[in-house]
């Protein structure tokens, strides 16, 4: 009755042992999945961002365009040509469109790589999504050098203006005279040295950004070698655990 009892025990622990095994594939399934949509979920939200920023800089521009043209009629061809106008509308709207095209091609590219890993792949999801965020915020530093050329621009007009604006009256040269306010001046024009310098820090930090990506693209993929390595050990071992 004792052998009896301890076969039932062992057939018992046998089927407990071959459960627990098809539960740790279905977790191991569900953990894949989820690994998997959360890396696919990640990176559409850094994609919208891009969007949304491009999108938020582009309606500055029309409200700028729209609010130069409404002025168009009260200026002489002059003062027309110190605002902001079509020419710099369409230089700065073609390069947003230009950043905004190539963030969509690398949102549909990686995401059509993270959706075609396999189990034994999901190791590399961090990895992509990690690389198109680098390839992302390279995008919007430049999108940050389009910012500062579109402050530039603003800061440019803005002391055109000021100094044309000659609202008050002093005495020059034995004569009373209209002239641009000194002190408006003087602040359009830190202003103006402002952004220049902006502009070209922004300039400076996107070409430096392009050599740290060179060397964060060498360490990605020796890592991403490293990591290859380790899961294919891994895979090995598993298999002769169940031998």
């Amino acid at each position: 009755q004792e052998d009896a009892i301890n076969e039932l025990k062992d057939a018992i622990n046998d089927l407990m042992d071959i459960a627990q095994d098809r539960l740790d594939d279905i977790v191991d399934n569900f953990d894949y999945q989820i690994t998997k949509l959360q890396a696919m979920r990640d990176l559409t939200e850094a994609y919208y961002d891009s969007v949304n920023e491009i999108g938020s800089l582009q309606h500055e521009i029309d409200k700028d365009l729209a609010k130069s043209k409404s002025q168009y009629a009260y200026l002489d061809e002059t003062l027309r040509d110190t605002i902001f106008n079509e020419d710099d509308y369409n230089k700065l709207s073609s390069k947003l469109q230009g950043i905004a095209s190539e963030c969509d091609a690398l949102y549909q590219n990686y995401l059509a790589d993270l959706s075609t890993l396999t189990e034994d792949e999901i190791y590399k999801a961090d990895q992509i999504t990690a690389e198109y965020e680098r390839q992302y915020n390279y995008k919007m530093m430049e999108y940050q050098v389009a910012q500062a050329e579109l402050n530039l621009i603003r800061a440019q007009t803005n002391l055109q203006n000021v100094m044309a604006n000659r609202n008050v009256r002093m005495y020059q040269n034995g004569q009373w005279t209209w002239v641009a306010d000194h002190e408006q001046v003087a602040n359009a024009e830190e202003q103006l040295e402002e952004a220049k310098w902006e502009y070209k820090q922004s300039q400076i930090d996107l070409r430096q950004q392009a050599v740290l990506d060179q060397y964060d693209s060498l360490i990605a993929s020796l890592e991403g070698q490293r990591a290859a390595a380790e899961n294919q050990f891994e895979m090995l071992q598993e298999q002769w655990e169940e031998v």
